[in-house]
């Protein structure tokens, strides 16, 4: 028999042991259903028949990891593209839930590739945190071949902004846009689910989704697009990013009416013209400008708009 106190050390060592081999480090599968929330093709509520691109070309996409799952993706070439963007997607849906994301940034003027995480529409296998960033940077390495010498900018949607930085620390972008995005791991799992607070950190899953951490040392140019009405992950987290990331080419445009997933639509206007200005001022900096010296993208809305193409079609919202 045990004395009490020994019976009470015991007590610790075991429920200390729970606890570290409960958490989400060490039982990430048991976890997952918080992060990813996959729709398989032909499940989600996009159109996989890509309608709403009319005559907009579109090359059907298949490429593998290093790890050998197969991907899926589409690649929107445009001609005369000053840059490439690779869109790494949120946690939920598939690629043709963001035909919105995709035609938005088409406005731009820009080439768009898009691809699902493993586990989600045409993709094979079943998403893991370590794997979705294998997942980017595989995207990114058929993305440059397939563009050369062209720049290539990274776009990152809420979890994907997440993303984005993971890879972008692996595979260097010529720049960097989060839309959503989240500070870090801990914080957003703690805001919205309290009961992560008993695991510190360093319990949390590798790759650890630090991107305030990533864009402090990537230094590249950076535009932060979050909504000031974002009940999801809170325009804070786009204050503290803003505030992380080193250097002068850094922008943070704050959409007056704008939720979680209205970014698009709510502010779209201030959106496309952001977006365009930062992508020709990071591809051909003016002499003596740098991005966040560039004036109020608000002011810009009237002259964006005669230099961005017509939107195509409407399509899913």
């Amino acid at each position: 028999m045990l004395d009490p106190i020994s019976t009470v050390a015991l007590s610790i060592v075991i429920a200390g042991i729970a606890v570290v081999a409960l958490s989400p480090r060490f039982a990430e599968p048991l976890y997952r259903v918080f992060l990813f929330e996959p729709h398989k093709y032909p499940h989600g509520e996009g159109d996989w028949n890509k309608q709403w691109a009319g005559a907009q070309p579109c090359e059907d996409v298949s490429f593998r990891t290093k790890n050998g799952a197969r991907l899926h993706g589409w690649f929107f070439p445009q001609t005369n593209a000053p840059a490439a963007i690779l869109v790494h997607h949120g946690n939920t849906g598939n690629i043709a839930d963001i035909d919105v994301i995709i035609q938005t940034l088409l406005r731009t003027g820009v080439s768009v590739f898009v691809y699902d995480y493993r586990g989600y529409g045409k993709s094979e296998s079943s998403p893991s945190v370590a794997g979705v960033v294998e997942d980017g940077i595989a995207a990114y390495d058929w993305l440059k071949q397939r563009v050369g010498d062209q720049p290539i900018v990274f776009y990152g949607e809420s979890l994907g902004g997440a993303i984005a930085c993971q890879v972008a620390l692996a595979r260097r972008p010529k720049a960097l846009i989060l839309q959503s995005a989240f500070f870090e791991m801990r914080r957003i799992a703690c805001e919205n689910y309290p009961f992560f607070r008993i695991w510190p950190a360093d319990l949390f899953p590798r790759p650890y989704f630090h991107s305030a951490r990533a864009v402090n040392q990537l230094q590249v140019p950076l535009l932060v697009l979050h909504g000031a009405k974002d009940s999801e992950v809170r325009v804070h987290h786009a204050h503290d990013l803003i505030a992380a990331a080193t250097g002068n080419d850094k922008k943070l445009i704050v959409l007056p009416n704008t939720d979680h997933h209205e970014i698009f639509s709510a502010d779209v206007d201030l959106a496309v013209a952001s977006i365009a200005e930062f992508v020709k001022l990071v591809v051909n900096p003016a002499p003596n400008v740098v991005p966040n010296q560039a004036g109020d993208p608000s002011q810009l809305i009237d002259r964006m708009r005669s230099q961005i193409t017509e939107p195509l079609q409407a399509g899913h919202q």
